[in-house]
């Protein structure tokens, strides 16, 4: 499931961007999208949307301030900025914006940069492991895993820690990151292994985490760590 907001407070262009995103999810399965007015209700539902459609100038807090708030929430919810004023370009992409459309070309520019961002969301989306729970099985995005750590002393399970909840599985750390073989994973120290994309920063031989969470680096791999965060930003 993609879930795309869309947030404009006048009527006829939030009409006209909904026929947009109607057209384009239309090439796609599994695709959801809500409307809001303005920025207010958005934030205090605290929704999860993997891509935002939202206008700069709107009343009360703006596009760019809710980009900010977004951003210090944790929350990687693509930016898709429309406006008529060339002027807060700069100023979208302080946020991390993904892109930036002035409404005289959004007709030209919409459709085309919406159906990129869907698909690669969708890509992204495959990047999952199956764990149990219980009440059966779940997918566990590599992207909402915030980092993995042993559970046990004799390390026969794992944890996977995410924003919301923990999970567990019966498999040694060593032979997760076999399995798992992807550079966005880094092992810390001998019982945690850090999700890259949840790195805030790193200072002073520790990883500060989007949630608030500090991790030493053990001396052993504080400089493949070092290597392996530069080596993944130059991917991105």
């Amino acid at each position: 499931m993609i879930r795309i907001g869309v947030i404009e407070d006048e009527a006829r262009m939030r009409e006209e961007v909904c026929r947009y995103v109607e057209k384009t999810a239309g090439d796609f399965a599994e695709i959801q999208c809500r409307v809001y007015e303005g920025a207010e209700r958005f934030l205090e539902e605290n929704s999860e949307y993997e891509i935002l459609i939202l206008d700069i100038r709107l009343p009360g807090i703006n596009g760019i301030e809710q980009g900010r708030i977004l951003r210090e929430r944790g929350k990687d919810t693509k930016l898709l900025y429309l406006t008529s004023y060339a002027e807060y370009a700069a100023e979208s992409y302080l946020v991390e914006a993904s892109q930036y459309i002035l409404k005289e070309s959004m007709d030209r520019r919409l459709p085309d940069i919406l159906q990129r961002m869907i698909s690669k969301e969708i890509e992204q989306k495959k990047d999952y492991r199956i764990v149990g729970i219980k009440r059966g099985k779940k997918k566990l995005f590599y992207r909402e895993i915030l980092y993995i750590q042993k559970a046990s002393k004799g390390g026969k399970y794992v944890e996977y820690v995410t924003m919301d909840e923990t999970y567990r599985e019966r498999i040694a750390l060593g032979k997760l990151l076999e399995e798992l073989s992807d550079p966005r994973f880094m092992l810390v120290d001998r019982g945690h292994v850090m999700n890259v994309q949840h790195i805030e920063r790193m200072e002073n031989g520790v990883i500060y985490l989007t949630s608030g969470e500090e991790f030493p680096v053990s001396r052993v791999q504080l400089a493949k760590v070092k290597h392996q965060i530069l080596e993944y930003l130059e991917g991105v």
